[in-house]
């Protein structure tokens, strides 16, 4: 499940290693109104294409609706999994058949920075079970539903459903598949390394402290 918005420009990447290494996967990407070449290129590499409106929760439901298979690999367009990620998915799925998993983070980037925050990502994985959607979320269907799937939110529906799964099976449901995907760095390069790391954190908190995720979504985007 590949949730899309103007992402003809990265797309073509992940969709080829989705033909490399997982040849008989189900690829639906879910877009949310792309006017640039994202539907074509999914065309062209053989997946199956939906669109509806904007927000990543949305977006990913409306995806995992339309899956038929009995796992479920969440991919943001602009990661990219190792070349050994579809193996480490196959001996999570032997070992762990009944836990989510996800991927340890890296950067596209050799500034120390995006190592240290990469670092910080997936120690807040390992120890609070906290992994972001760019980290590939891998979730058995069946748990995905009793655990009740993605929230229909614009933002944070990643950290929602950590929640939502820790509540259904308890303590580390979600196991590290122990295989990187590297990320791209161009919005820490944008903003600035610092600035993102806060903004990134304000959200956060302010997800625990019950602020809707529409008002996280604006200050986020820098609409309030």
């Amino acid at each position: 499940i590949i949730p899309t918005w103007q992402a003809a420009s990265v797309l073509p990447r992940l969709l080829q290693w989705c033909r490399d290494y997982c040849s008989d996967a189900e690829i639906i990407v879910t877009d949310g109104g792309s006017t640039d070449e994202t539907a074509e290129i999914a065309g062209q590499f053989g997946a199956h294409f939906m669109t509806g409106a904007l927000g990543r929760g949305s977006q990913c439901s409306r995806g995992v609706a339309a899956s038929t298979r009995p796992w479920i690999l969440i991919l943001h367009a602009d990661s990219q999994p190792a070349a050994d990620f579809a193996s480490a998915i196959n001996n999570h799925q032997q070992h762990y058949p009944g836990h989510a998993g996800y991927g340890w983070l890296r950067f596209d980037s050799t500034d120390w920075r995006a190592a240290v925050i990469a670092y910080g990502a997936n120690i807040r994985s390992a120890v609070f079970g906290l992994p972001y959607g760019d980290q590939a979320i891998l979730i058995p269907r069946a748990l995905y539903d009793q655990a009740g799937g993605y929230p229909d939110w614009p933002l944070m529906e990643d950290v929602e459903l950590a929640r939502r799964l820790k509540k259904t099976m308890g303590k580390n449901p979600l196991k590290p598949l122990k295989s990187y995907i590297t990320t791209d760095a161009v919005r820490y390069q944008r903003d600035g390394y610092g600035r993102r790391v806060i903004r990134n954190l304000s959200c956060l908190l302010a997800y625990f402290n019950g602020v809707p995720a529409a008002v996280i979504a604006a200050r986020y985007h820098g609409q309030n």
